[in-house]
């Protein structure tokens, strides 16, 4: 509803103004070939059957061959794989990494604009949005490492996860170590696993909000996609020098206040490339750790759980066993990142 709000205040207020950067309307494979790099674009088809799109920058603009490993870039929640490429060339991790001589990988997962492709089910139907992080980590994420080492013929590769792109990671490599065994280092950008001390617009709902009310406001389709309007607002509201501080405001809703950090001429190309997909049930499943204090398996009640678990409750996920190696780096002026969420985090993932 905001998005549809600024766009209203723009045209009554800033209707003359225009974005000159052609960034705000690229998609990934079009910002790697813009900014000078070599593109590929792969499929990989999941277990549950969606196809997942992974952009691939096999190497830099000064060689011809990357020499230093394969690493892979894992999105957040409602992301995709160009959030690793719209910043400028010296702050996108997936050129620098490029220019710097690795083969860099980047994944979307399912539900995104990159990946809403499934065998059995369309769009339109609620059984496509029926998953959330648990089947990314079960589904996407081994599909995804299975198929790149395939393809390069790598014996492992580097993993870096951002957001929810961290605690699929952590879910699955310490159930799976035959996958964990591929990870030659897993680096944890704003990791999360517990979300019970989350701010912003996730922490302000959910002890509002009972799980059926829940239900009835995300509902169980797509959570707020990216659209043709969103790009239209940023194209022409976000590059006003006013509008600049309501655009980071908006986002700062949802994610956090931190306008140190921020480049204030790439807002609309930020605002462009944000919102890019995620099941209602995915918000839900964050919703329901809240609630509970706990980092477990989506909760549908005693009767479902009994018939997904064999258990009455959903089952807890206590990470001991992962052989994995990782650095983490955390900011704590986010919604997502605060204080005591990175020392929750310790409390599952021992160092």
């Amino acid at each position: 509803m905001y998005r549809y709000c600024i766009v209203l205040l723009s045209i009554l207020f800033f209707h003359n103004g225009r974005c000159d950067d052609p960034e705000v309307y690229m998609n990934a494979t079009r910002l790697i070939v813009y900014n000078g790099f070599p593109a590929e674009n792969h499929y990989v088809e999941t277990k549950d059957g969606f196809i997942l799109n992974i952009q691939r920058i096999p190497y830099g603009r000064f060689s011809t061959k990357a020499t230093k490993g394969v690493v892979v870039l894992q999105h957040g929640l409602t992301g995709a794989s160009d959030n690793f490429l719209m910043n400028l060339l010296n702050g996108s991790l997936g050129f620098v990494l490029s220019d710097a001589g690795y083969d860099v990988w980047l994944p979307n997962s399912r539900g995104n604009i990159y990946s809403m492709t499934n065998k059995k089910y369309s769009p339109s139907q609620e059984e496509f949005w029926d998953w959330s992080w648990q089947e990314m980590a079960e589904y996407d994420l081994p599909a995804v490492i299975h198929y790149i080492l395939n393809v390069t013929e790598a014996e492992s590769l580097f993993y870096i996860g951002h957001s929810q792109g961290t605690l699929i990671a952590n879910a699955q490599f310490s159930v799976d170590q035959e996958l964990a065994s591929k990870i030659r280092l897993f680096v944890a950008m704003a990791p999360i696993a517990k979300v019970t001390h989350v701010k912003g617009f996730l922490g302000f709902i959910s002890p509002i909000l009972s799980q059926k009310d829940a239900e009835l406001v995300f509902g169980k389709k797509a959570f707020d996609q990216n659209s043709t309007l969103t790009k239209w607002y940023a194209d022409v509201f976000c590059t006003l020098l006013p509008a600049k501080y309501i655009c980071n405001g908006l986002s700062s809703i949802i994610m956090g206040w931190d306008t140190e950090n921020l480049n204030w001429t790439r807002i609309p190309v930020f605002i462009s490339h944000s919102n890019e997909g995620a099941s209602a049930k995915d918000i839900i499943h964050y919703f329901q750790e809240v609630k509970a204090d706990k980092f477990q398996k989506y909760d549908y009640g005693p009767d479902g759980n009994m018939k997904h678990y064999t258990r009455p409750r959903p089952l807890s996920i206590i990470q001991k066993t992962c052989r994995c190696q990782w650095p983490c780096f955390t900011e704590t002026t986010t919604s997502w990142q605060t204080e005591r969420m990175y020392s929750s985090y310790w409390t599952i993932y021992p160092t």
